[in-house]
C-alpha cells in the first residue's frame, strides 16, 4: 500500500504491515479502539493515509488521545499540502 506525503514532487512510501503491527502492539484496547475508530472516519477522504496505523497512533498520542482533536490536526495538515 502506497502513502502520499505532502511536498511540491509526489512522494509515495510502502505502507509496512509491520510497523502497524509493532505499534498498535504498544497500544491498550481502548487506545487500538481509538486508531481504528480514526481510520473509520478519515478513511472515505483519505483513504491511502487510513491504512497507515502508526502515523494515526502518533497523532492521537500527540493529542492525549483526544480523537477529534487528533482527526482536526490531521485533517489540517493534509489540506495545507
Amino acid at each position: 500500500m502506497f502513502v502520499r506525503h505532502s511536498g511540491t514532487r509526489e512522494q509515495y512510501t510502502v505502507i509496512n504491515e509491520e510497523h502497524n503491527n509493532a505499534a498498535m502492539n504498544l497500544l491498550n484496547a481502548e487506545q487500538k479502539k481509538l486508531v481504528h475508530s480514526f481510520a473509520h472516519q478519515i478513511q472515505k477522504d483519505y483513504p491511502l493515509e487510513a491504512k497507515d496505523l502508526t502515523t494515526l497512533a502518533r497523532f492521537l498520542r500527540a493529542k492525549g488521545f483526544d480523537l477529534e482533536a487528533a482527526k482536526k490536526q490531521f485533517i489540517q495538515r493534509m489540506v495545507c499540502k
